[in-house]
C-alpha cells in the first residue's frame, strides 16, 4: 500500500476504513467460509450480485428507519415477521444473516466484488489503466 505525505505532519492513507473493512470481509469469505473463486464460478445466475443487493437494501431500510424517514418498503415488515429474507435473496433462508446497516453494507460490497471477480475470470478481463478513461467491462 502506498501512503502519500500531504504535509510535513499529515499522512494520507488512500484506503479508508470502509474500503479496508470490505477487503477484510472478502478475505474472510474466502478463507473462513471457503467461498473460493472456484466455488463462486459455479454461481452463474447473478446470485452474488442479488445477495449483495439484498444486504444493501436491508442496510438502506435500517438507515432510513433509524433516521425516522418514511419509507415505502412496507413489505419488509411482512418478511421480517415471517423471518424470511428479501424476495430477491438467491439462497436458502438459513444463509440470510443481516446484522447492522454498516455491517450489511460491508457484506454487500464484498459480495459485489466477488461477482465482479467472477465476471472478470469468465471474460479473461485484463484491466488497462493506461489512461483516465472510465473503467468498463
Amino acid at each position: 500500500m502506498t501512503v502519500a505525505r500531504t504535509s510535513e505532519t499529515e499522512v494520507h492513507d488512500p484506503y479508508s476504513v470502509a474500503v479496508r473493512d470490505v477487503l477484510i470481509e472478502r478475505t474472510r469469505q474466502v478463507v473462513l467460509e471457503g467461498w473460493t473463486p472456484q466455488h463462486d464460478d459455479q454461481h452463474r445466475g447473478g446470485e452474488m450480485a442479488k445477495a449483495g443487493a439484498c444486504y444493501a437494501q436491508c442496510a438502506g431500510i435500517g438507515i432510513a428507519m433509524a433516521a425516522g424517514v418514511e419509507t415505502h418498503y412496507e413489505f419488509v415488515a411482512e418478511y421480517e415477521r415471517a423471518s424470511c429474507p428479501r424476495p430477491l435473496w438467491p439462497w436458502e433462508a438459513r444463509w440470510w444473516k443481516p446484522k447492522t446497516p454498516r455491517r450489511d453494507l460491508v457484506r454487500a460490497a464484498a459480495l459485489l466484488i466477488a461477482e465482479i471477480e467472477r465476471l472478470d475470470r469468465r471474460a479473461n478481463y485484463v484491466p488497462d489503466y493506461g489512461d483516465d478513461s472510465e473503467i468498463d467491462t
